[in-house]
């Protein structure tokens, strides 16, 4: 299901079709469909985006039954399903479809989409309601939310009639207003869906799928003249587009207008043919589609920044944001999830805002590990990226690996509670384990702790770390900036400082103006960094224009930066201001400045850099050299941080 909403919307099932769904009254005028009907705007609609057709004396039919087969067809185009015969061919259905041209086709786009459940899919069966809203729920891949209406109480006074296996789906599709009942309050579950319903439920579920399809237009109507209307989508673009004897123009109340029924800044959905207006309704407010969606691994969850780190179906490194508005579920159960309860490795689905990288839902798929754990062990190992601790059992004398949550505290010697985090290399601990999480842990040892992160603001007795947590000074207190002693007024915002507490009171700060590490992933459009340093991975604010500074040249612009790349940064007022990328290059010198002490190097890009090599390490045949011991046109490799030689190995 999951990677059905992202296939190219495109009206793509290419085959005849016969029987109930004639392509020849596509976008016509249909005789039996008065514009008094009350699905008349939903079957214009459908009709339009060739997703409903007529028949071959031009009628419609809006009141003839619909089969379960022709409900996942009339789905399938709407969502744009393609069937992509190196794929798809010879795919083993298991259930029996219509014998005619393209039916298989159909048939395994849907199934493949998830649109069909084989315990109670039969082809030429009619689609009941029940049946409907179920495939509704489908379409929306929104299976994972029926526990959040579990314990709701149905609304209808015959929901004792609605079947055990569909009652969750007829709660959740009435709560997202896909559906509803009759003015009498009953459901009616088992009575069949007419074409003329089916339209008016796909254009429901249609808007709330989050799509742009093909020959769609969103926007706002910028200009009228004569037949012809002016459109600003909303993707940016300016169409001009024009109305014909068969376009089918609606009201906001649903009334059949012309054009001149429009006005400048109208919020306008349109299908368009070849330049033409096929349908347009005007909406109350102009839709935007903001939001995107993709499945990929966690490989890092930052709690404390309401960050979480995946990587994409391409491999690509995504950084999303998380907030109070997120909704957080379990894969299967739909049991709802914090963010602490997400693991490294873990498989999600996450709808995502465009914009502004904001998780609107994340379904997780969780595994556990299974080990389970009472009594003594040694610490070997603990992965703070994928939150787990390996340790030796003292009973077994074996290796095993356990999750625990970021929150978990240990209790230490001297009556102090830490985190796992703080557990060393060979401590002996007392831990308790169930089903592959660790539930509790003690530790024979007093506990003093180191704590990083970027100073947010300085205080006479406090400081502010970047994880919005103040820490309170000693009575006497080290201070050291860059290895030299200093002072606490030295210390500024946006310094990375490391601090030493013991009994919740720091006793020394270490700082730096300089962060060294390993950029993990790259956000331009936020100006946002997450680098791992010696400390784990921070995420760190970059300047509006920074410097940003390769061997070979100077830029600002943060999408230069690639994942992987080793940086040096320079932090003030709490951001990056600086950042020096180190790279090693292949070259030849060229020319040789003792005067100056600079030495000229052409890369094999041919690009041509002059550095000074006062600080530089030179070495020539594995021993140490002085600039007057080159010799121009020698090859070389060089080390470069930045714009500066760190080192230059002569061949």
């Amino acid at each position: 299901m999951r990677n059905k909403k992202k296939v190219a919307i495109a009206i793509v099932i290419a085959f005849l079709v016969t029987m109930v769904l004639p392509v020849s009254a596509f976008a016509g005028s249909f005789p039996d469909v008065p514009s008094t009907h009350w699905a008349a705007q939903s079957i214009d609609r459908m009709n339009a985006r060739a997703i409903v057709g007529g028949y071959e004396d031009g009628t419609a039919r809006p009141d003839n039954p619909v089969t379960e087969f022709e409900a996942i067809l009339m789905a399938s185009r709407m969502m744009g399903l393609e069937y992509n015969a190196d794929k798809d061919a010879g795919t083993v259905l298991p259930f029996k479809y219509p014998n005619w041209p393209g039916a298989y086709n159909s048939a395994v786009v849907a199934y493949k989409a998830g649109l069909i459940d084989v315990k109670d899919f039969t082809h030429n069966a009619a689609a009941s309601r029940e049946w409907i809203a179920k495939l509704l729920i489908k379409i929306l891949d929104a299976e994972d939310e029926l526990s959040t209406v579990k314990n709701e109480k149905a609304v209808f006074v015959d929901s004792n009639k609605i079947g055990k296996a569909y009652i969750d789906y007829v709660k959740l599709a009435y709560d997202k207003r896909l559906i509803g009942g009759y003015p009498d309050k009953t459901f009616r579950p088992q009575k069949t869906v007419t074409r003329a319903e089916l339209s008016a439920f796909l254009c429901r579920v249609e808007n709330q799928l989050g799509i742009v399809p093909k020959g769609v237009i969103l926007g706002k109507v910028s200009m009228i003249n004569g037949v012809q209307i002016g459109i600003n989508g909303s993707d940016g673009k300016a169409y001009t587009i024009k109305a014909d004897v068969n376009s089918k123009l609606y009201s906001i109340s649903g009334k059949k207008i012309g054009v001149t029924g429009l006005k400048i800044g109208n919020p306008v959905y349109v299908v368009c043919k070849n330049g033409i207006v096929r349908y347009l309704e005007v909406r109350d407010k102009e839709t935007v589609i903001t939001t995107q969606k993709f499945s990929g691994v966690i490989q890092e969850v930052l709690a404390t920044k309401n960050l979480i780190v995946l990587t994409d179906e391409a491999n690509h490194l995504k950084t999303i944001r998380v907030d109070s508005s997120t909704k957080i579920l379990q894969k299967g159960t739909g049991k709802v999830l914090s963010l602490k309860d997400l693991k490294a490795g873990e498989t999600a689905v996450v709808v995502v805002n465009k914009d502004s990288q904001l998780a609107k839902e994340i379904t997780v798929e969780q595994k556990e590990l299974g080990v389970n754990y009472e009594g003594k062990a040694i610490v070997n190992a603990i992965d703070k990226t994928k939150h787990t601790i390996t340790f030796t059992s003292a009973k077994e004398s074996q290796k095993q690996t356990a999750h625990y949550s970021e929150g978990l505290k240990v209790s230490f010697a001297n009556h102090a509670v830490g985190t796992v985090d703080q557990l060393q290399e060979n401590d002996e601990i007392q831990m308790k384990v169930a089903n592959g999480e660790v539930l509790s842990i003690s530790v024979n040892r007093d506990l003093t702790v180191k704590i990083s992160g970027n100073v947010f603001s300085v205080e006479n007795d406090k400081i502010l770390l970047s994880d919005r947590h103040y820490y309170v000074f000693a009575p006497s207190i080290e201070v050291y900036i860059d290895g030299k002693n200093a002072g606490i007024t030295d210390i500024k915002s946006g310094m990375s400082v490391e601090l030493t507490i013991s009994n919740d009171r720091v006793i020394k700060i270490e700082s730096s103006n300089l962060v060294i590490g390993v950029v993990k992933t790259v956000n331009s459009g936020s100006h946002i960094l997450s680098v791992t340093t010696k400390n784990g991975t921070e995420i760190y604010n970059v300047a509006a224009d920074p410097a940003i500074c390769f061997y070979f040249a100077q830029n600002k612009e943060l999408n230069v930066l690639r994942p992987g790349d080793h940086v040096s940064m320079e932090m003030e007022n709490g951001k990056v201001v600086k950042i020096n990328v180190k790279a090693i290059a292949e070259v030849t010198i060229t020319k040789i400045d003792t005067g100056n002490g600079t030495v000229t190097l052409k890369d094999s890009s041919n690009r041509i850099v002059t550095v000074v090599v006062k600080d530089a390490t030179i070495t020539l045949n594995g021993k140490n050299a002085t600039l007057a011991n080159l010799v121009p046109y020698s090859d070389a490799t060089a080390t470069f941080d930045g714009n500066s030689l760190i080192s230059l190995e002569i061949k």
